[in-house]
C-alpha cells in the first residue's frame, strides 16, 4: 500500500479514486478488562503537591511545639532560680535568728545587751523604784505626754 504523503514527496500522484480501497478490521482483543469505577483521579503532581503541604503543616507544629517546650524550660528554670535565691536568704535570716535567740538565753549577755544597746543600768542601793496608784490619776506633768499645759509650775 502506498501512502498519498509519500507520492507527494517523490513527485508522483495518483488521482484515482479511492473509492474501493480495502480496510482491514482491527483485531478484537483477546480478553476485555473491567475497570472498576472508581471517583475522579487526581493526576501525580497534584499528590505530591498536597503531600508536601501537609508535611510542611506537621514539620511547622513540630517546630512550634519544640520551641515551646524550650521556652518553657527556660521560664521555669528562672522560677527555680528565684526560689533558690529565696531560700538562701530565709536560711540565712533563721541562721540570725537562732544566733540571737541563743544570745538571749544567756543572763549575762541579756545584761550586756541592756547596758550597751537601751542604756539601762542596774539599780543602786539608793536608787527608788516609785509605783504610782492608779486610782489616784497621773500627775499633772504626765497628763499629755510629760507636758504640764496648767499655768505655772
Amino acid at each position: 500500500m502506498k501512502l498519498p504523503f509519500l507520492q507527494r514527496l517523490r513527485g508522483k500522484r495518483d488521482d484515482a479514486p479511492r473509492a474501493n480501497v480495502k480496510r482491514e478490521a482491527p483485531a478484537e482483543p483477546k480478553a476485555k478488562r473491567t475497570r472498576r469505577a472508581r471517583g475522579p483521579r487526581l493526576s501525580l503532581g497534584v499528590g505530591r503537591f498536597v503531600a508536601l503541604v501537609c508535611c510542611t503543616v506537621v514539620l511547622t507544629g513540630l517546630g512550634l511545639f519544640q520551641v515551646n517546650r524550650q521556652y518553657e524550660q527556660i521560664r521555669l528554670g528562672y522560677a527555680i532560680d528565684e526560689d533558690l535565691f529565696e531560700h538562701r536568704r530565709l536560711m540565712e535570716m533563721q541562721k540570725r535568728l537562732r544566733l540571737s535567740l541563743a544570745s538571749f538565753n544567756d543572763p549575762a549577755a541579756v545584761k550586756a545587751f541592756a547596758e550597751d544597746e537601751l542604756g539601762m543600768r542596774s539599780p543602786g542601793l539608793n536608787d527608788e523604784f516609785f509605783v504610782p496608784n492608779p486610782s489616784d490619776g497621773p500627775r499633772p506633768d504626765q497628763r499629755f505626754g510629760g507636758f504640764y499645759s496648767g499655768g505655772q509650775r
